[in-house]
């Protein structure tokens, strides 16, 4: 869980309009200056807003000048920003995770992000928090609690349909990163989603409906080969935890296995493959499994996010590391062989 961007919430029994206002303006400033740096990157203006939050600003300092910062930046969160990245089983851009964005923004009365970014991205569903916590902030200091009220449960809408279904995965994969910019933005961005989310009751039985595509991996099937092995594993949706490059760069260093060149799913069939040939294997897989525990663990630790939004991610996790559990034992047939499989 990162640190708390806006501020502890109100305390006491009966905190008054005045502090709940306070809190919301903070928080939309907050979300908005996250809107700003997942949007158009970390440019002067908005690092140096950041630079006000202990952690990222000790981020900020750690690098010797800000094209590495805005490189490091740009390699783990650059494209990594967007709901069907995740939610799609495919991870494809539109469709059903594309439609279910453009829903839960239209509560907020917007369809693009502060620099015209589409609904599935990030930015904009902090641009629409951000919108949000200002309104509630609007309503509380003219005594609109009706208002307030719903400005509360669009925001709640906001998190449980669609932000935290897959947030904490990208936060998980940028803390995993080892780059100390986008870990540290990522860590406290997750702070402030759970800081607020923890205010906000119960979710909307429609928003506690969630549930991930299937798995579709079989070791059992004779098409089941490499190929459509680092497939599964690298669509989240399906893996049930993200595999980012720099989780498969550690992994090659580690078993001094060569990766290749090509996409993620290219890149961790080329692991496979060498790991196959170069008498890596276990090493390798106890790796991935190692990713997906740790994973496992962050999810089951996020409190504050329902428990309707974090089973299906730890119950996928389960079956993923059982059918890893099984890969560990059983060498491809033909780890040369472009038909090779791991049945």
């Amino acid at each position: 869980m990162g640190p708390r961007l806006s501020g502890p919430e109100p305390s006491g029994p009966e905190p008054s309009e005045g502090d709940r206002a306070a809190h919301a303006r903070a928080r939309a400033r907050a979300y908005s200056l996250f809107a700003r740096l997942m949007g158009e990157g970390p440019s002067p203006r908005w690092l140096g807003a950041a630079a006000l939050e202990a952690r990222m600003c000790e981020a900020i300092e750690s690098y010797a000048d800000r094209d590495s910062l805005a490189a490091d930046h740009e390699h783990v969160l650059g494209n990594t920003c967007f709901a069907s990245l995740y939610l799609d089983p495919e991870a494809r851009l539109g469709g059903e995770t594309s439609d279910r964005a453009r829903e839960a923004l239209s509560r907020a009365g917007i369809l693009e992000g502060p620099s015209g970014e589409e609904p599935e991205h990030l930015a904009t569903q902090l641009h629409a928090l951000a919108l949000l916590s200002g309104a509630e902030a609007d309503a509380l200091e003219d005594c609109e609690s009706e208002i307030a009220l719903r400005m509360r449960a669009a925001s709640r809408h906001v998190l449980d349909a669609l932000v935290l279904r897959y947030a904490p995965i990208l936060a998980d994969a940028a803390r995993r990163s080892g780059r100390a910019w986008p870990a540290a933005c990522a860590d406290a961005l997750e702070g402030l989603l759970l800081q607020h989310r923890s205010t906000l009751g119960a979710p909307e039985p429609s928003d506690a409906d969630f549930a991930l595509p299937p798995l579709a991996l079989s070791l059992d099937e004779a098409q089941t080969d490499l190929s459509a092995i680092s497939g599964a594993l690298t669509r989240p949706a399906r893996a049930g935890f993200f595999v980012s490059r720099d989780d498969l760069a550690l992994l090659g260093r580690k078993t001094s296995t060569p990766r290749g060149f090509g996409d993620r799913a290219t890149e961790l069939e080329n692991l496979l493959r060498g790991a196959a040939e170069l008498g890596s294997w276990v090493a390798l897989i106890d790796g991935l499994d190692a990713q997906a525990l740790e994973s496992a663990s962050n999810i089951a630790s996020l409190s504050d996010v329902p428990e309707a939004l974090r089973a299906p991610w730890r119950s996928r996790i389960e079956a993923t590391r059982a059918i890893l559990a099984r890969l560990r034992d059983a060498l491809p047939d033909a780890p040369g062989g472009a038909e090779g499989d791991a049945r």
